[in-house]
């Protein structure tokens, strides 16, 4: 801990204080020429005194963290450090002036004055100065101590937001990488039980695979992409599903126009797809039709993904514990983290339909 600062400003700020003061006092004195000098050495000592004083008080406020104390003690320091600060820089400020006075003044005003003066005069100015250079000392060390605490606010402040961040963008990756082995794990069984049926096939489902997980590579550090590139995974998706399921899967999407920049999570839509398929089509004997309806409501961007079948309790009580459950668990953690409680999941059963609800902020990249 040093004992002179090294910010600018602050040095810059006590100059400017110090030279307005003398300035002050040098233009006051110009009626009585005889007085100028002694007096201007006379207030510059006493300011500079009380300065270096402050200084000593900031030296020890920052060395014994008095920043952490309560304020009642605090306040106690501030009252004792002006005390003494004041009646040192007074006291030396004075004899100062004794000194000097022998070479500043006419051999007239010295004698009078200096030699001959009555020293109950001298104490009282003494008591005078100590007294209202109290208030000066006060003021600058509230004042310091209003700012180190400030600057001590923002930085915890500061620094909570970068530890929260941190954990944020810690949880989201933690999510990513649960999300991409999970895929993985359903494609390459999907890619083993055509290798034997229809080898073209399978070599056209590693293909649309090899682009997903390039997708999931490239944007794991991503807390939001364009739906435009989102959608363009889902079609991958949806080219490896129909590889597998062929007419039993009937797809269809609508897009509003102008979203295709709006901004989503990355694998959002592919998690409901894929849940879609999994629950719905893969389920079901007979043609199954999936829907994809992204839509924009003022300020809200609203996804539904719906398939045939029936939300059972059976479902529900597993789900969050099977593959595809644990999909949508960590697709609801990536909304709080993201969204905080400005998006919503709902999965419900509507005639004979499964639909997958997603709203979320509408944010245009």
């Amino acid at each position: 801990m040093s004992f002179w600062s090294k910010e600018p400003l602050f040095w810059l700020f006590h100059f400017i204080i110090f030279f307005c003061y003398l300035l002050v006092v040098a233009v006051l004195m110009l009626p009585s020429p005889d007085w100028l000098l002694y007096t201007v050495l006379s207030s510059g000592s006493k300011i500079l005194f009380m300065l270096l004083g402050c200084f000593v008080f900031r030296y020890l406020y920052l060395k014994n963290a008095w920043q952490h104390l309560n304020l009642y003690r605090l306040a106690k320091y501030i009252a004792l450090a002006s005390l003494i600060v004041s009646t040192l820089a007074c006291s030396l400020s004075m004899a100062v002036s004794f000194l000097s006075a022998k070479w500043v003044l006419v051999e007239s005003l010295y004698q009078s004055v200096i030699v001959q003066g009555e020293t109950k005069h001298r104490v009282l100015e003494l008591a005078w100065n100590v007294f209202s250079c109290m208030f000066i000392v006060l003021g600058w060390c509230a004042l310091y101590c209003f700012v180190e605490h400030r600057k001590l606010h923002f930085a915890t402040k500061l620094e909570n937001l970068q530890l929260q961040q941190a954990l944020k963008q810690a949880q989201l990756d933690a999510l990513h990488t649960q999300l991409n082995p999970h895929f993985l794990f359903n494609s390459l069984n999907n890619i083993r039980s055509l290798i034997r049926i229809n080898a073209e096939q399978a070599i056209e489902m590693i293909t649309a695979l090899s682009q997903i997980l390039r997708f999931s590579l490239a944007h794991q550090q991503t807390d939001k992409i364009p739906l435009a590139s989102e959608l363009a995974i889902v079609d991958c998706l949806i080219d490896i599903a129909q590889l597998q399921f062929a007419e039993r899967l009937v797809f269809s999407k609508h897009i509003d126009q102008g979203l295709e920049q709006a901004l989503v999570p990355p694998l959002a839509i592919q998690t409901l797809v894929e849940n879609a398929l999994k629950h719905g089509v893969d389920q079901r004997k007979s043609a199954t039709e999936l829907k994809l309806i992204i839509k924009h409501d003022k300020q809200q961007l609203n996804i539904e993904v719906s398939n045939c079948g029936t939300l059972n309790p059976t479902h529900k009580q597993t789900s969050s514990q099977d593959k595809t459950g644990v999909g949508l668990s960590n697709l609801t953690q990536r909304l709080q983290l993201v969204y905080a409680n400005q998006a919503n999941f709902q999965l419900t059963e509507t005639d004979g339909k499964v639909v997958a609800q997603l709203n979320m902020p509408l944010q245009l990249g």
